[in-house]
């Protein structure tokens, strides 16, 4: 979905964590064996794989070292990532308000002389255009109810 400043945003933000994994089933490398090769505890690493902790520099440093895989490019997605997730949430927070606003008011348009003959009218009965037209609709409505 494209937000106001027309930037693309996922619907459902990539955690790093989702592309380390990949790549250790890629290498047929088990999590446990990658955890101890990077002094992580198993715990800490499958938090960071199913996307429950976020990597930080010295583990990405710690990545690159192992598996040759870029610090910069394991930053990059977490930098995304948060991004991604912020956006995400700013709207979803902005659609909520916009349900909860209701309809916005609908303008119509009509010929001039139209709005001649409505404006006369509404004069002689001491109310703006707006009043008597909603007043006419809200009597329209009435009678079909």
């Amino acid at each position: 979905m494209e937000t106001d400043n027309k930037e693309r945003i996922p619907s459902r933000p990539v955690h790093p964590g989702e592309i380390l994994w990949e790549e250790l089933k890629e290498r047929k490398i088990k999590q446990k064996d990658f955890a101890r090769q990077i002094a992580l505890q198993p715990t800490y690493l499958s938090e960071i794989i199913r996307g429950k902790r976020d990597l930080n520099e010295s583990i990405a440093y710690k990545i690159e070292a192992a598996l040759g895989v870029p610090y910069y490019f394991w930053m990059n997605l977490q930098n995304s990532y948060t991004y991604n997730k912020l956006q995400l949430q700013k709207r979803r927070e902005a659609e909520k308000a916009a349900k909860a606003e209701g309809p916005k008011e609908k303008r119509i348009t009509v010929p001039c002389d139209t709005y001649a003959k409505v404006a006369e009218k509404a004069a002689k009965a001491g109310l703006s255009v707006n009043a008597f037209v909603k007043r006419l609709l809200d009597n329209a409505v009435a009678s079909v109810l």
